[in-house]
């Protein structure tokens, strides 16, 4: 499938990562984030406080939230837990100790359940 010509594209930065918009001669504007790096930054933290809590947990993250929110799963042995985290606790989660006082008790309670 070919793309369009690009007619004007367009970067920015900040707390959500970069924002790249562009708009091409068919009149369609796109728009698109890009925070891979801050999103994996969150996801090796989130790693690192299951492996603190339980180091036989078994993580599942998905690659991109669904509706701004991480479904993610829990094993260890037979059983099983879901636990949602929005995107916007994982990217402040390596910083932010709230978030991380949030997401760890949110993890204890999951791994509880196990």
């Amino acid at each position: 499938m070919n793309s369009p010509p690009l007619l004007g594209l367009s970067a920015s930065s900040g707390r959500m990562g970069i924002k790249v918009a562009w708009a091409s001669l068919d009149g369609v504007g796109k728009e698109e984030h890009m925070d891979e790096d801050e999103i994996e930054g969150g996801k090796r933290k989130f790693l690192e406080v299951v492996q603190n809590i339980d180091g036989s947990v078994q993580v599942v993250i998905p690659v991109t939230p669904s509706n701004s929110m991480f479904l993610i799963s829990l094993t260890k042995g037979a059983n099983r837990k879901f636990i949602t985290v929005p995107e916007d606790d994982m990217i402040d989660l390596p910083n932010e100790t709230s978030i991380q006082a949030k997401v760890t008790k949110t993890i204890k309670d999951a791994i509880a359940a196990l």
